[in-house]
């Protein structure tokens, strides 16, 4: 679907009444856009994952109220930036990450899940995208998520704006820090 047709009367109204082919295209539209935003925020894929259908399960409650003054695309990251949030306070309260990472690699039985990587074969590909996972996990907070947003999302700045509830002036402040930052650390590195 076009975005035109996502912002007109009659999808607001269709998206309100829970109009079921609605709904499908959105979810077929937006969820690679959604999980995207997940991996460039530094979240793990299985993160993602489960942070992608958290903002489906949340539009789709609240969808009713859904009164198009924002666009969609908008309305649905803002709920994502909430649930990314909210993740992130929870993993502060709840810093077990270690070993649920250990235990993660294991099944019931506990055998290997999947073999590791040989030691060569991880460095060779860490290389080529850790550097830049790397240097974007180092951003302060607001900064990974305007940049990741803007830049690599590629919403508006006013959609943007809107998700993290920041003036336009801010957003441009920490786009120029993040670029700035990732410059630095991406020359360090190399």
């Amino acid at each position: 679907m076009i975005e035109e047709v996502y912002e007109s009367a009659t999808f607001v109204e269709k998206v309100r009444t829970l109009d079921r082919a609605t709904l499908n295209d959105l979810v077929k539209d937006y969820t690679a856009h959604l999980r995207r935003a997940g991996l460039a925020m530094g979240l793990k894929p299985e993160e993602v994952d489960e942070l992608v259908q958290n903002t489906w399960m949340t539009f789709f409650d609240v969808a009713n109220r859904f009164e198009g003054r924002s666009k969609i695309r908008t309305f649905l990251f803002g709920i994502m930036y909430n649930k990314v949030r909210e993740l992130r306070r929870d993993k502060t309260k709840h810093n077990h990450a270690e070993w649920n990472e250990f235990e993660s690699r294991f099944d019931e039985t506990g055998h290997w899940i999947k073999l590791p990587v040989a030691p060569e074969v991880f460095v060779e590909r860490a290389q080529d995208m850790g550097m830049l996972a790397d240097c974007l996990d180092k951003l302060p907070g607001q900064q990974r998520h305007a940049f990741s947003l803007r830049e690599l999302d590629e919403l508006t700045t006013e959609e943007v704006c809107e998700v993290l509830g920041i003036s336009a002036n801010n957003l441009g402040v920490l786009t120029f820090r993040a670029k700035t930052n990732l410059r630095e650390c991406l020359e360090h590195k190399s």
